[in-house]
């Protein structure tokens, strides 16, 4: 994928661009710009885990405890519930040096 990045900028004639990825897409953000630095002037990696985090290094991210507390959370059906769900998982994600203000 990151050669994949590279012939995009390539179709266009740029020579470097600045990227951003999110989620996955900031893994390969990364790692485009390890494998082609000259290539990129800046990145931003959004809710992504560090590039080189194979599958089992991964876990190491991964708080256990907030993946049960949003698995048993239960919600309507239909705007209402999503409401609630969106406050109910701010507030799960939230943390004392940034609490949830909902």
């Amino acid at each position: 994928m990151t050669d994949d990045a590279v012939a995009v900028l390539d179709a266009l004639g740029w020579d470097s661009a600045h990227l951003f990825g999110h989620s996955m897409g900031g893994q390969v953000a990364q790692r485009t710009a390890l494998r082609h630095p000259g290539r990129v002037r800046g990145l931003t990696s959004s809710a992504s885990l560090p590039g080189d985090a194979g599958a089992l290094s991964a876990a190491r991210y991964v708080h256990l405890g907030l993946v049960a507390t949003l698995a048993r959370m239960k919600f309507p059906e239909g705007r209402d519930g999503d409401i609630a769900l969106a406050v109910a998982a701010t507030r799960a994600l939230a943390s004392p040096a940034y609490p949830s203000q909902g």
